[in-house]
């Protein structure tokens, strides 16, 4: 069976959910269940996913696009055109002011199954979310990378425009704020 990417429906957002935050568990960057903190934490971060799934459902402005193979979610990646709000506001405030004077996409929540070739899957879902981005007129996109993976999204184009020692949320992640301009996306 060949992996397919996708648009998630209400179940495969649920599971998209679910690889992001055992990625982000692995890493560090989320606590475990077993603390009220880390209860907490996941339990804010689902009920906003939960928000996401629904008002993206409803198209209000993004979606949740998954990568599945034998009928299992392996990747994913959110997307929200031109948001009033992100999760990285604090965090570049200044950067992301100048970014929406212009229409902008917002790139998140990416994550990818361990047992996959991550490289190889990340490009696959960039390139069908990067057709998604240009049926509209975007004209750059944005999003928040550890600084040790800024070398991979440079090779699509993407470029370096901040980066700060902690992303509020996550324990212990650094955060580096990368943008990509239409014309010179390399996917």
């Amino acid at each position: 069976m060949e992996m397919i990417i996708k648009r998630a429906c209400v179940g495969e957002a649920l599971s998209a959910f679910v690889l992001v935050v055992k990625n982000y568990q692995k890493k560090g960057y989320l606590s475990d269940f077993l603390t009220w903190k880390g209860f907490l934490t996941i339990v804010m971060r689902f009920i906003s996913h939960v928000w996401k799934m629904f008002s993206f459902r409803h198209g209000y402005g993004g979606c949740i696009i998954v990568a599945k193979e034998h009928g299992r979610v392996i990747g994913t990646v959110s997307v929200e055109f031109n948001p009033t709000h992100t999760p990285i506001d604090r965090l570049f405030k200044a950067q992301l002011a100048t970014i929406r004077e212009s229409s902008f996409v917002y790139i998140g929540s990416f994550a990818t199954a361990p047992s996959y070739h991550c490289t190889r899957l990340s490009l696959r879902m960039l390139r069908h979310l990067w057709s998604l981005i240009q049926e509209r007129t975007i004209e750059q996109g944005v999003c928040v990378v550890n600084p040790d993976h800024c070398k991979f999204y440079e090779r699509f184009g993407f470029h370096t425009v901040s980066i700060s020692e902690e992303m509020p949320g996550l324990s212990c992640a650094p955060a580096a704020l990368m943008v990509i301009y239409r014309h010179e996306v390399m996917l």
